[in-house]
């Protein structure tokens, strides 16, 4: 009987320790899994913030390489002799200091040239009003050299003028079948009265004459014409 009773307890504890076997081991195997995913989920996020920072680095590098490139983007402005496209309306309206920092860089010769071929006065008649060189642009052009201030500095009063006038059309009305540059052409060559009968093409050489010209535009569009 005492044998029955020892192979009994022995029977129950072998039980017991296997249920407790079985218990611990799904309990394990949860937990690796768990240590599993929560590496998982920690290489993901690691994986996710360097994706980040070199977003952000190529984010930095890009913008850099474009103000570099592009130092001044309201005036169409660069570095070096690349190509600047003027924008009339923008030198407008851009403030005294961004065109002083323009004119200080210097015009290319060749974005010259454009301007007046834009207005199609002639390329000839627009240098002589400015009292500019034909023959000392179209070589620099060539050379693909930029202008001095001096001769800059003229060059942009008259874009100024010219998106002076575009602003006028655009704030007065639909601006649509309406060639401002056109105009502005035409109007240069035309003597007015408010000047003693001088064309505004005759005053365009000075900054004061400039100044003139600009102030006759504004008393047309209030509706005082010269």
């Amino acid at each position: 009987m005492r044998n029955q009773r020892v192979s009994a307890a022995g029977e129950s504890a072998e039980l017991g320790e296997r249920r407790s076997s079985s218990a611990v081991k799904p309990r394990a195997k949860v937990a690796s899994k768990a240590m599993a995913d929560t590496g998982q989920i920690l290489v993901v996020k690691i994986a996710k913030g360097q994706l980040q920072k070199k977003a952000a680095k190529q984010a930095i590098v890009q913008k850099k390489t474009q103000s570099n490139a592009n130092p001044n983007p309201k005036l169409g402005g660069s570095s070096g002799t690349a190509r600047v496209v003027i924008s009339y309306t923008q030198i407008y309206r851009a403030t005294p200091l961004e065109r002083i920092e323009m004119i200080r860089r210097g015009i290319p010769a060749s974005e010259a040239k454009r301007i007046f071929a834009d207005l199609a006065m002639g390329q000839g008649a627009g240098f002589k009003a400015l009292n500019l060189s034909t023959a000392t642009v179209n070589k620099k052009a060539k050379h693909g050299d930029l202008l001095t201030s001096e001769e800059s500095e003229r060059i942009i009063g008259f874009a100024k003028l010219v998106g002076q006038l575009e602003a006028m059309i655009q704030e007065s009305g639909d601006p649509t079948g309406f060639d401002a540059r056109t105009w502005m052409a035409r109007w240069l060559t035309e003597p007015l009265p408010a000047f003693g009968g001088a064309r505004p093409a005759d005053l365009v050489d000075t900054m004061e004459g400039q100044g003139l010209v600009s102030a006759a535009l504004a008393k047309m569009q209030s509706g005082a014409y010269a």
